[in-house]
């Protein structure tokens, strides 16, 4: 995969997966460091209950993400090139 070919969606894709990648790397040292409190899983949840709105603002992300789409707005998948008009 050449760098000059990648599209914004490609692009996208790896920043996504870098992060998940880095926030898991992240949880692991933290929790072998700080114990099962400094993990991001504990802090979420402990923030869950004293902010409940962060809870309806992350199902709001999550809808956003995950709601199906209109099928003439479905994506392209990665691998195929969007067609020219």
């Amino acid at each position: 995969m050449r760098v000059a070919k990648m599209n914004a969606q490609q692009w996208t894709g790896i920043f996504l997966f870098g992060v998940l990648i880095a926030v898991g790397v992240y949880d692991v040292v933290a929790g072998a460091l700080g114990g099962h409190r400094a993990t991001v899983s504990f802090v979420v949840q402990a923030w869950s209950q004293q902010y409940p709105v962060l809870t309806l603002l992350a199902g709001i992300v999550i809808g956003h993400l995950f709601w199906p789409v209109a099928p003439d707005r479905l994506p392209v998948p990665i691998h195929q090139p969007p067609p020219l008009n």
